[in-house]
């Protein structure tokens, strides 16, 4: 029997076999909020090490940024040329070994860029481990693949809130070694996994499609139908295709608009993730480094271990916010429950700015902000990954990440001066630009709810009726 790729993911059902895609894929994502977190909280201690002033260290997190950003650029290329897995793969054992190298040098200038280009094979993996899933995953299950990643994502957080009390006594770098661990153990995770199936036939190797899919039925217990196979209703496009196909004249609002929601999430929220020590810190003083001699430095705000400790419950309600987001974006649409988040996220940021910062109750408001906006964004990811077609899903979700980042790095120079000069004034700017951000989701107009993933561009032109373009 000839099936559609689609109609072979809907016939092998959800199972063990997603949940393993979902499990490889999300543990990526708790590997990028967990860095996310520590490089907040390393800045300080960074700069005491290296005796940096506050030029210096916001060229750090500059590099840092915008590293990220070209990461993700060139992630979603590899993603659609090389395929998901192969593309994973590269970035993975890339970041094992440059951050096993970065932190052994003791010198400012070549550790910021080894770190810069640490954070480029993160971003790297990042378009991939996106598509990956979501691509062998059923209609109307793939909110769940953002709720695994969103409650991944809320435990690389933790964990990178609570390591870092072990940082002073234990020294930062020996601490951050372990990232290496799950890294090496996503690698082997993923070698031993098939390619997603979508791109497979994108790129004509139905019998290898046809040797995942098979494999799909088999892990979910499910009986292959009687001579299954693959068929091709219409000619696909072989080639991948480019970041300039995402800006033709049927795409060109969608993509715009959706930039334009991760550049403010990036610009701002960015900055509050890393200034993280400033906002939440209840002690300053000097921590003398032994490397380096780039001049005498800023006072160093650092966290005692009761701040680490309830910067972890800070992010614990995205166990709930993250879950609760993605229902309601399987059952009032994504584009509802993206501009619903924004708003919910915009209003607690504004409160958090009249909010004494590293009171308790300042943690519970700037939590629920970031935690809310989290899960908007995947919400957006979801949105994006299911109106892109497969040729175009990798640098779609690409570019989208280099708009996050350029608000990063931007917000690079925010973090050493606005934030920490003018926190209050900081926070309720973000909350106004999230408010903003919201509107511009409501002006989103082609819902993707349990609408079948095209597999490219030619198909979407015709399928008019999908997304209504």
């Amino acid at each position: 029997m000839k099936y559609s790729v689609d109609s072979a993911v809907e016939a092998a059902g959800f199972g063990p076999a997603q949940f393993l895609y979902i499990a490889a894929s999300s543990t990526i994502f708790y590997l990028e909020l967990l860095c996310l977190v520590s490089d907040g909280i390393l800045l300080p201690l960074i700069k005491c090490d290296f005796r940096l002033d506050s030029l210096e260290a916001s060229l750090y997190l500059f590099v840092t940024k915008l590293s990220f950003c070209l990461g993700g650029l060139l992630g979603g290329k590899m993603g659609d040329r090389m395929g998901r897995r192969r593309s994973i793969l590269y970035g993975l054992l890339f970041q094992a070994v440059m951050l096993l190298t970065t932190l052994h040098i003791t010198s400012f200038l070549p550790y910021t860029i080894c770190h810069g280009i640490t954070k480029m094979a993160f971003g790297l993996v990042m378009p991939s481990a996106h598509s990956f899933a979501l691509e062998v995953t059923p209609t109307n299950r793939r909110f769940l693949v953002k709720v695994f990643f969103g409650l991944a994502g809320c435990l690389g957080a933790s964990t990178g809130a609570f390591i870092g009390q072990f940082y002073e006594d234990h020294g930062w770098r020996t601490v951050q070694m372990f990232v290496v661990v799950p890294i090496l153990a996503e690698f082997v995770l993923f070698y031993n996994l098939g390619n997603s199936p979508r791109f497979l036939c994108v790129k004509g190797r139905l019998d290898e499609a046809e040797v995942v899919l098979r494999r799909l039925f088999q892990l979910n217990s499910k009986d292959i139908p009687t001579d299954f196979s693959l068929r091709q209703e219409r000619k696909v496009e072989e080639t991948p295709g480019t970041y300039g196909d995402l800006f033709r004249p049927h795409l060109r609002s969608v993509t715009l608009r959706l930039m334009f929601i991760l550049a403010m999430k990036g610009l701002f929220v960015g900055a509050v993730h890393c200034s993280i020590p400033y906002l939440m810190g209840d002690k300053h003083h000097h921590h003398h480094g032994n490397h380096g001699n780039q001049g005498d430095g800023d006072d160093c705000v650092l966290m005692s271990k009761s701040s680490y400790r309830r910067m972890v419950f800070t992010f614990l309600p995205d166990l709930i916010i993250h879950p609760a987001i993605l229902c309601l974006s399987q059952s009032r649409g994504r584009i509802y429950s993206l501009s619903t988040g924004l708003f919910i996220s915009s209003i607690f940021m504004i409160i958090s700015s009249r909010v004494t910062g590293g009171s308790a109750l300042f943690s519970f408001t700037i939590g629920v902000a970031l935690n809310t906006i989290a899960a908007s964004r995947s919400v957006l990811v979801l949105y994006t990954s299911e109106f892109f077609p497969t040729t175009l899903r990798g640098v779609s979700i690409g570019i989208l990440w280099t708009a996050d980042s350029t608000g990063g790095f931007i917000s690079a120079f925010l973090v050493e001066y606005l934030v920490r000069h003018a926190p209050s004034l900081f926070i309720f700017a973000a909350g106004c630009a999230t408010a903003v951000s919201c509107l511009v989701a409501r002006s989103l107009t082609h819902e993707t709810l349990n609408k079948p993933l095209v597999e490219s561009l030619g198909l979407n032109k015709r399928k008019s009726e999908v997304y209504d373009v």
